[in-house]
């Protein structure tokens, strides 16, 4: 793909790789370890390629985190090599940390955004990170789950505070115009977190296939058939990465980026045909 022209990326392999479809996660292994809270306030998926080090970390830092507010902690990998390995050490930090694992392995054609269009459905607020990103203190996850009562719908993301991100008011800022304007393709970079509170609905049949996980989030808050009704966007919020070298596949990411952008401005433009005048009136 790295030899490919520019021009053909936008023109024909875009169109190809994002047409639309209903595709079910392929689950290749499930696992569940400890015995779960029976009143878990919310999900914690976390996203593993293959920095099993950054991922201790991350649930090292969780299990410090659920005493007050249990949730369930889902480790999705997308490497079937690494699950030997994944369970392993699964299954000694579940034991040490007294905190329940949920682990699945996923087909390497499985994407994170039909992983992450799955969790959407579930009636709980979904918490989405990648491995390696930690709670900055022990009420972190309990003061965005306190954000999103009382909402029928709402994205809450943990924005980079990235001296490369345009500057906004974070009261108003607008989602797309804070990410997506970024020099950089690899959303990744600049999304730390993202807790979803959703009425999931199917998307609209023109709305492109997504392959990240940053992708799928921003694709909720712009276009489609999302009910998200609120975005609420916070520099170096609740969490913060640690470090890792985990990173979504560069050619999904440019596929996001272009998707992205088609979507501002198919969005842009139908706000516009809203507020343009459609007759005179009088009185």
């Amino acid at each position: 793909m790295a030899q490919v022209s520019a021009a053909t990326l936008p023109t024909v392999l875009h169109p190809l790789a994002t047409a639309s479809s209903d595709v079910v996660p392929s689950l290749l292994h499930r696992l569940d370890l400890g015995a779960e809270a029976p009143q878990a306030s919310a999900d914690v998926v976390v996203f593993v390629r293959h920095d099993l080090d950054a991922l201790h970390r991350t649930v090292l830092a969780l299990s410090l985190t659920s005493r007050d507010t249990p949730f369930i902690v889902h480790l999705c990998l997308f490497d079937p090599r690494l699950w030997s390995a994944l369970e392993t050490n699964a299954q000694v930090w579940s034991r040490i940390y007294g905190l329940p694992l949920r682990l699945t392995c996923y087909s390497p054609r499985t994407t994170e955004a039909q992983v992450a269009q799955q969790a959407a459905e579930n009636p709980k607020p979904q918490v989405f990170c990648r491995a390696g990103v930690v709670p900055r203190g022990s009420d972190s996850l309990a003061r965005i789950l306190t954000t999103l009562q009382g909402k029928k719908s709402a994205l809450f993301v943990g924005a980079t505070n990235d001296a490369s991100l345009p500057r906004h008011d974070v009261s108003s800022v607008s989602l797309p115009d804070l990410l997506i304007e970024a020099a950089n393709a690899d959303l990744s970079a600049h999304i730390v977190f993202a807790a979803l509170l959703s009425n999931h609905q199917p998307k609209a049949d023109d709305t492109p296939q997504f392959y990240t996980l940053e992708g799928f989030l921003l694709g909720q808050a712009i276009g489609g058939r999302s009910t998200i009704g609120e975005v609420q966007v916070e520099r170096d919020g609740g969490f913060v990465s640690s470090g890792t070298s985990d990173r979504p596949d560069d050619f999904d990411a440019k596929l996001d980026w272009l998707s992205l952008q088609m979507l501002r401005k198919s969005s842009s433009a139908a706000k516009r045909r809203l507020r343009r005048p459609t007759g005179r009136t009088t009185g």
